[in-house]
């Protein structure tokens, strides 16, 4: 015999997977619930017209950075950078006949001349250096890759490599090895061209015997016979320090010579002489006025 429940023709089949339908019910249910929750879609009336971009708007430059190629270093705290600092910085322009290692010389010697509070040394000069640089070299650092520097070490070497090339340096070496005396040139003088050279190209990887002899073989021949003499002619069995310590010390009674002969002569008449006629001093026109005066009067 059949229950009254049996008889309902709406019964649900059996479900073997009870507790996995429950969960689907159960996700359905949370998705509906959200989607209830949730702000309503703003609808756009289609029959609102859009709003289409002025000509003037094609034309006018939008909002603009410039970003750094430089990743200033994070500072914990408060610091001042004074404008006279700024105003007191060495200025390079980039152009040929300026010179890099001297720049750098100068500005590494302004930044050790004082501190800044919570800046490293490192952060000091990465912040300092743009502000020394005008005109192309300004513009050539502009055009460095954003945030492509983030140490002192990095940002004098991109320097360097930027504005002196391996023409200049190659120059310099050429320069360096084939010194030669110009004429007129005092002993002193010519060392101190020398030395000058090597200093302007810091990196010329010469060895130092090499030196020596560059400036050896650049002397006329009286320079030479003169570093023989001093040498008791065994010049090229000194050491390479030796013959450096004599080129200063001849330097030096070279310099010694030039100030004494500058001296004024006591008299007039060892004035230099000029197109052939000898300036004669002061005193001896006047003497020659007082001469003259004296005949008149006679």
């Amino acid at each position: 015999m059949l229950g009254r429940r049996s008889r309902d023709p709406n019964l649900a089949p059996l479900d073997p997977e009870v507790e996995k339908s429950l969960r689907a019910l159960r996700d359905l249910h949370s998705r509906v619930a959200h989607l209830s929750t949730s702000p309503p879609i703003p609808l756009v009336m289609a029959d609102e017209p859009e709003q289409k971009p002025l000509l003037k708007n094609h034309f006018t430059p939008n909002e603009y950075t410039n970003p750094s190629c430089i990743r200033m270093p994070v500072v914990t705290g408060h610091f001042e950078i004074k404008p006279s600092t700024i105003s007191h910085l060495p200025n390079f322009y980039g152009k040929s006949n300026e010179d890099p290692y001297s720049h750098l010389n100068e500005f590494n010697d302004l930044c050790t001349t004082f501190n800044v509070q919570h800046l490293t040394e490192d952060a000091l000069k990465l912040r300092l250096f743009p502000f020394s640089l005008k005109d192309k070299a300004k513009q050539w650092l502009n055009s460095l890759p954003s945030n492509s520097i983030t140490t002192w070490v990095q940002l004098h070497h991109a320097f360097l490599t930027k504005f002196y090339p391996i023409s200049k340096t190659m120059e310099m070496r050429n320069a360096i090895t084939n010194f030669t005396m110009l004429d007129g040139e005092s002993f002193h003088e010519a060392w101190e061209r020398f030395n000058d050279l090597q200093r302007k190209c810091p990196h010329h990887e010469i060895l130092g015997w090499q030196l020596v002899k560059s400036f050896y073989d650049g002397l006329p021949d009286r320079h030479r016979h003169m570093i023989d003499s001093a040498c008791g002619g065994t010049f090229f069995s000194k050491t390479e320090d030796d013959a450096k310590a004599l080129f200063e010390t001849l330097s030096e009674n070279s310099q010694h010579h030039a100030s004494s002969g500058r001296r004024a002569p006591t008299n007039p008449f060892n004035a230099p002489k000029k197109g052939g006629i000898y300036e004669v001093g002061h005193s001896v026109d006047v003497q020659g006025q007082v001469a003259a005066m004296s005949r008149k009067l006679d």
